[in-house]
């Protein structure tokens, strides 16, 4: 998953565009803050070399900035990722989640699953 505004994995693994993509962890994080339903594998990117991602774009800055002010933002993550959890056996992210500043401040560990 990238979770760098900048896009930089999503550009590394050979989408040059990602600005152009209909749906990038911002557009699912959106989705989950207003309670939608994410379908298994919306916005999956399949890499012909059998690595699976979840694009990001410049639209991620924005998002970081909406989910200051959202109840249980700690959980957004949880929901978007949810139904792909049964599809993989691990998921990794390139970047540290801004929203989640709490952990970093207090130094504290918070697990997500």
């Amino acid at each position: 998953m990238d979770a760098d505004p900048q896009g930089s994995l999503t550009i590394s693994m050979g989408w040059q565009q990602p600005d152009e993509l209909p749906t990038t962890l911002s557009t699912l994080m959106q989705k989950a803050m207003n309670d939608q339903s994410i379908p298994p594998g919306e916005g999956i990117l399949h890499h012909a070399e059998g690595v699976d991602l979840i694009p990001a774009n410049i639209e991620l800055a924005g998002m970081e900035v909406s989910l200051v002010n959202c109840m249980n933002r700690e959980k957004m993550l949880k929901q978007v990722l949810e139904g792909a959890k049964h599809e993989y056996d691990l998921f990794c992210w390139t970047a540290p989640f801004p929203w989640d500043a709490d952990r970093e401040r207090t130094g504290s560990s918070r697990h997500h699953s």
